[in-house]
């Protein structure tokens, strides 16, 4: 079948989140640069009705999208130092990114207990584990609690504003993200393989 533009792309999508398409590509990247005749190929070996996936209403880009973001494939946090130095005062301290992080490479989605690709979500935010010098102290209007604010907490630091840090520094977030989210599909398959054991 013949595709243009609007219908490859039905398709593309169509395929993306068709339950068995991990059997036949490993990322969405494949799909993506498959010609008419491939995918058309790969709708009948999945069995995938093209002229059903290609004609309907819903949009599946949006459908795939908010399911990447209401259920991330992978959360998580990467505990690292951090150095920092204002008027020249150098302060280390501990930190860490936070992250949601759906891939469009094919993993084990924890959520459906199944292989699939992933519609690319990522959401990263970095924190900082706070060191009180001295203690604080508050007295409820009751007089009968004493609270103590000096305790160690993580804060949020706000360095994701466009522009504050290099565009290398959030390829290298990026890369590490996905390197511990790779690591971690590894052992998701591992331990569904022992299961069915």
């Amino acid at each position: 079948m013949t595709l243009d533009s609007r219908r490859r792309h039905k398709l593309r999508t169509a395929l993306m989140i068709h339950p068995r398409i991990t059997t036949f590509v490993g990322t969405a990247a494949e799909i993506a640069s498959m010609s008419d005749e491939e995918l058309n190929d790969l709708a009948s070996h999945i069995g995938l009705d093209v002229e059903a996936a290609t004609d309907h209403e819903v949009d599946l880009d949006r459908v795939s999208q908010e399911y990447s973001m209401c259920h991330p494939a992978f959360t998580g946090h990467l505990e690292f130092d951090l150095t920092m130095e204002l008027l020249r005062e150098v302060v280390q301290r501990k930190a860490r990114l936070a992250f949601s992080y759906t891939p469009q490479w094919a993993h084990f989605d924890l959520h459906v207990q199944a292989e699939r690709l992933g519609w690319e979500y990522r959401s990263v935010s970095i924190d900082v584990l706070t060191v009180p010098e001295v203690a604080a102290w508050s007295v409820n209007s009751q007089l009968d609690a004493v609270h103590v604010f000096n305790e160690q907490r993580w804060v949020p630091l706000h360095l994701d504003h466009r522009g504050l840090l290099p565009d290398r520094v959030w390829d290298e977030i990026d890369r590490l993200i996905d390197e511990h989210c790779r690591k971690e599909n590894e052992n998701r398959r591992k331990a569904g393989s022992n299961r069915g054991r």
